[in-house]
């Protein structure tokens, strides 16, 4: 569906469609912007969409997409450039654990699958947007990183996130303009950090309380 003529704003947000994601696509929504949800389930981004309709009375825009297919990503943004001018917000937080282990254990499968979702698959989506991105002019973009991806054991994740953290930083380099950053919540109630902190008591973030932490760094941009 196309924006809305009030809308001031187009954020796409990767992984949308539980977690942070999900929370930030819905704060946004909340602020005059234009959701672009991409996700894997088809199901939870119509989740999402009743959710933004509930709460803003506007529908956001539904991009199923398996991000581990890469080859797709790349008429990403080719079909996005037909309904929009610009992108003016990007959160990238689709993201896979895996497994902790000694690097020497890691199994090959697990490797590549961890690098292609939490490193080629952004850096695809980056690649096939860019355009839209240089037409907003000062786009902001945040990726989730964590705060202890290079300790022992973090095997494939923290290399990962070493990877992206890298790319962050000469994408940000490459384009002045660009307002690229990184967001680490730590550890926050997902199921994704369930996975890698299973019994983990103390402070621990809701989704929805990192998505108001982005969405006031968005705004303070």
């Amino acid at each position: 569906m196309d924006t809305q003529p009030n809308i001031k704003r187009t954020a796409l947000i990767v992984g949308a469609s539980k977690g942070i994601g999900r929370a930030t696509a819905l704060a946004l929504a909340d602020t005059n912007t234009h959701i672009i949800a991409l996700a894997r389930t088809v199901k939870a981004l119509e989740s999402l969409d009743d959710a933004i309709v509930e709460k803003t009375g506007q529908n956001a825009t539904l991009i199923p997409m398996d991000l581990y297919e890469l080859e797709k990503i790349q008429a990403l943004g080719p079909t996005l450039s037909e309904r929009f001018e610009q992108i003016d917000i990007v959160i990238h937080a689709a993201a896979t654990l895996q497994q902790f282990m000694p690097l020497h254990d890691i199994p090959e499968k697990q490797w590549h699958e961890t690098m292609d979702l939490n490193v080629s698959a952004p850096f695809h989506i980056l690649k096939s947007i860019h355009p839209l991105l240089v037409k907003s002019g000062a786009p902001i973009i945040h990726f989730l990183s964590d705060i202890d991806f290079d300790n022992a054991f973090k095997g494939s994740y923290g290399v990962s996130k070493a990877a992206l953290e890298a790319l962050s930083r000469i994408y940000s380099q490459e384009n002045p303009d660009f307002k690229i950053g990184s967001y680490c919540p730590g550890i926050t109630e997902t199921g994704l950090m369930r996975e890698g902190y299973p019994g983990r008591e103390g402070d621990i973030l809701s989704p929805e309380e990192a998505a108001n932490i982005i969405v006031e760094r968005i705004q303070q941009a």
